[in-house]
């Protein structure tokens, strides 16, 4: 299945001439997007999106909803999203940052290649980390363009004692917090997330998801400062 959402709410005047010598090579650049999307404030009468077709590694609802509120705030960037089911290739509950990452950036790899109109893909993936013998947990964002990846992080959040005595026998999150008793939802990670019960509403999944897609997006505005980041300085992310 292939989840599709619009962004036809958000209105473009982006020239499309901009980036045709990025897409001819076969892949857009993070710098000539940015430029792409900066210019197009004082353009009028042009439609289109710097990226057409935005391809996503998920079918999860939380994840999608906070993607789409994340490309609000990039009005120019984005025409539509796609969502499909790939593999992230990391233990269904990854626990270190490093297998976190690798899971986002494998789904985002995964996702281009089961969108092949896709110029960008997103890989979106929350894993543990262990800090002084407490458990905490992180989102993380990787946008791939099929050269380079840009990481963004969300905040993070300890896991209560009651919560991860269960991961240390082997659960995943979302069993976890069933077992501790915290919810009966067994689907918790599509809605409000353990950081939704545990903070009473205040930090929702789909609040710290869109703190992860907006960190990540960070390359894109690399044209803020050309002087200390010239278009080479994400070739190594």
């Amino acid at each position: 299945g292939v989840a599709t959402m619009s962004t036809n709410n958000m209105l473009s005047t982006w020239n499309p001439l901009t980036v045709t010598a990025a897409a001819a090579a076969g892949f857009l650049t993070f710098r000539t997007i940015a430029t792409a999307v900066q210019t197009s404030r004082d353009r009028e009468g042009v439609q289109g999106y710097a990226v057409e077709v935005l391809a996503v590694g998920t079918m999860n609802r939380c994840k999608l909803a906070a993607i789409d509120e994340a490309l609000g705030r990039y009005p120019y960037l984005v025409g539509s999203v796609k969502g499909v089911p790939v593999e992230t290739g990391v233990n269904d509950q990854p626990l270190t940052i490093k297998e976190t990452i690798r899971g986002a950036k494998n789904r985002a790899e995964a996702a281009m290649k089961k969108v092949p109109e896709a110029k960008l893909a997103m890989g979106i993936e929350s894993g543990l980390f262990t800090e002084e013998g407490k458990y905490y947990d992180v989102c993380v964002c990787v946008l791939y363009d099929g050269t380079n990846h840009a990481i963004g992080f969300s905040s993070s959040f300890q896991l209560p004692p009651g919560v991860a005595r269960y991961i240390e026998e082997g659960k995943d999150l979302s069993q976890a917090v069933n077992l501790a008793g915290l919810t009966s939802n067994s689907d918790i990670g599509q809605a409000e997330g353990c950081i939704g019960i545990i903070s009473r509403g205040r930090i929702t999944r789909k609040d710290y998801t869109t703190q992860a897609v907006l960190t990540s997006l960070c390359a894109y505005d690399a044209n803020w400062f050309p002087s200390k980041y010239p278009s080479e300085s994400f070739r190594e992310l």
